[in-house]
């Protein structure tokens, strides 16, 4: 039978823990929330029968909670009236009058906040984790059996152990020997000579986001408002602290829902990154918390922006990505979100993961920033309240993870994306200096193919019709690739047929070598990936999300063909294929593959399009006509029209 610390369903935890009761005491104590939406009647309902309680969690959201059960009898259980209102409480057990102090405190407590303490002989034994926190002891003895934590505002109920996290870094560092992997926490408010603004957030007892929200106009009055130190109005620093919505994508992650804005702007479900160089060699991904995304940030002073900029100015060719999230709007839970992401992301061999976790969970190495805001120093105000920085804080924590990252070393790499290539297969009688002459010999064949592999180019066309303009794209990438695939829309939602359509294109590029045409199937430009695409028209003025049809080009379509770049025109027209074009230049850059944007052929000054050409014959202008089309085209056309 499994032990009860090895339970990590959160059912089968309650049904194991039912039958230890006899013999156990159990603490369960809120931290943040009792209650997420997810958090259901029914998971209510077991837990109140898996234990004996009374409470009904469900939309107790943001409240504290204490139930304290001794030998299977509850001792006590309790809520307090208001959300702002926390527990403390001390008891001894029936036992042998040992003490214990227990505190809740939920997310708008002001005292206490986002706390579940179960403090036994000076050491506090719960996680102190959002969510519900389990601390299960032997009745007799004391000594500790469980201490868990269920994050229950998330729709995967894990119990979490501080193990967990521990288990996971050290399994990844196994199965990605080539990949730096870093742990890293965040500065503490000051101790000591903290500011007025400091002081002013510790005097209040922690002031939080919505609190600003709701008085920003007076606090810009008295000069307590830091953020109008970086902003010059209301709206701006409102942008800045607008909480951007997310969905969970088909890989099972958050992404956020791309956003258009003067100072936030989000990208293929990515925060833009400013100063990215345009063809890196490696990578640094930044993942954590609201802290990473940049919230009170605009794109350019985010820790990655930040982070990015040191690293130019270091002659480094190394990419910046901002994988920061939210822990609201329903995402999971810290750690078991970043392991996500983590585990999304098209990381090589000598990229750079830096992980936001707690001192000590992740192992070596660890970049402790814990101290790293204690004055003096020249960043000015650093905090926008008790645990939300300002972009000057963001410039300070860059500051000191590039120093951390050039200081131990971790910028440097031999270029190298493999170990050397094994002896294969049946060698006869070689004896060992023959095989490592052998193994030479095929390093070599290795570094000789790196030179001259060939680059495999990619277009995807809608080619409504096939124009001259379309002809001109597929030369100029043909000059900057050695094979180009064209990719034609293969969904029948054009004015011609996708049969059509596709025979055009061959018959356009005939003549031209190493061309292959191929239809998209349902997974590149598709209403399973892209919907908006079909819809253009009446989406001119609209934030269109294309994200999921990039990634699965980047992840899943591209690496069958070894393509490495990806050719598009210049979109002067159209609002919603100009978006799309802005996100693949961030979502393909992620996966290593190019996108290279070239100039659409002019006639007369304008730009060739196809529903110009779609106009001309539906007025029968065969003479205009004959100027934008192959003659493959203008034969199709002319005939298609003829009557």
């Amino acid at each position: 039978m499994r032990r009860l610390d090895e339970e990590t369903d959160f059912i089968s935890y309650l049904r194991h823990l039912r039958e230890l009761l006899p013999r156990t005491l159990v603490f369960i104590v809120a931290n943040n929330t009792p209650w997420g939406e997810h958090f259901t009647a029914k998971h209510s309902q077991i837990l109140r029968e898996s234990l004996g309680l009374h409470a009904d969690l469900c939309g107790k959201f943001r409240m504290a909670y204490i139930a304290v059960i001794e030998r299977g009898v509850l001792l006590v259980e309790q809520m307090p009236g208001t959300r702002e209102d926390f527990l403390r409480i001390m008891l001894k057990n029936n036992g042998g009058g040992v003490e214990y102090t227990v505190v809740s405190g939920g997310f708008e407590t002001k005292t206490y906040r986002n706390t579940a303490i179960v403090e036994y002989g000076g050491r506090n034994l719960a996680l102190n984790r959002r969510g519900l926190n389990f601390v299960v002891l032997d009745a007799d003895s004391h000594e500790l059996i469980d201490s868990c934590a269920v994050d229950t505002y998330i729709a995967e109920f894990i119990c979490y152990r501080e193990d967990y996290a521990a288990k996971f870094f050290g399994a990844y560092r196994r199965s990605h020997p080539d990949v730096t992997l870093i742990g890293m926490n965040l500065p503490a408010m000051p101790t000591v000579n903290n500011s007025a603004n400091e002081m002013f957030f510790r005097e209040n007892g922690g002031l939080r986001m919505g609190d600003f929200l709701a008085n920003i106009d007076r606090l810009i009055k008295s000069g307590r408002f830091v953020l109008a130190d970086f902003y010059s109005s209301v709206e701006e620093i409102k942008e800045v602290l607008d909480q951007p919505k997310s969905y969970t994508d088909a890989y099972g992650r958050r992404s956020f829902f791309d956003v258009r804005g003067n100072h936030v702007n989000i990208v293929g479900g990515m925060r833009v990154t400013h100063y990215q160089p345009a063809a890196p060699e490696r990578a640094v991904y930044i993942i954590g918390p609201c802290h990473i995304f940049g919230v009170t940030a605009s794109d350019e002073t985010t820790i990655a922006s930040f982070l990015q900029k040191r690293i130019n100015g270091a002659d480094k060719n190394i990419i910046v990505h901002n994988c920061g999230y939210y822990l609201m709007d329903n995402m999971v839970a810290p750690l078991v979100d970043e392991f996500k992401i983590l585990n999304s992301l098209p990381i090589k061999a000598g990229d750079i993961a830096v992980i936001v976790t707690s001192n000590g969970r992740c192992g070596e190495p660890f970049c402790d920033l814990s101290t790293a805001a204690e004055r003096p120093h020249d960043y000015g105000e650093t905090f926008f309240c008790v645990d939300h920085y300002t972009p000057a804080g963001y410039h300070l924590i860059a500051d000191k993870l590039f120093d951390y990252l050039e200081a131990n070393d971790f910028f440097p790499h031999d270029g190298s994306s493999a170990p050397d290539l094994p002896v294969v297969g049946n060698t006869g009688h070689l004896d060992e200096d023959k095989l490592q002459a052998l193994v030479a010999y095929k390093n070599k064949l290795k570094s000789l193919y790196a030179t001259i592999k060939p680059i495999i180019g990619a277009a995807v066309m809608n080619c409504n019709p096939f124009t001259l303009g379309h002809r001109y794209l597929v030369e100029e990438a043909l000059a900057r690739c050695d094979r180009l695939i064209i990719f034609v829309v293969e969904e029948d939602k054009s004015v011609f047929s996708f049969a059509d359509r596709f025979g055009l294109v061959r018959q356009g590029t005939a003549d031209l070598p190493n061309v292959t045409v191929i239809g998209s199937g349902q997974f590149i430009i598709s209403t399973s990936t892209f919907t908006e695409y079909f819809n253009k028209e009446k989406l001119q003025d609209v934030t269109i999300d294309p994200s999921l049809d990039l990634t699965i080009f980047a992840r899943e379509i591209a690496p069958c063909m070894d393509i490495s770049v990806r050719f598009v025109g210049e979109e002067p027209f159209d609002k919603v294929t100009r978006q799309y074009n802005d996100s693949m230049r961030t979502i393909l850059r992620t996966y290593g593959i190019k996108v290279t944007e070239l100039p659409r052929l002019e006639i007369d000054g304008v730009p060739i399009s196809a529903s110009r050409v779609r106009e001309l014959s539906a007025a029968k202008d065969w003479a205009a006509l004959k100027k934008l089309v192959p003659k493959t085209t203008f034969d199709y056309l002319r005939e298609k029209y003829r009557t």
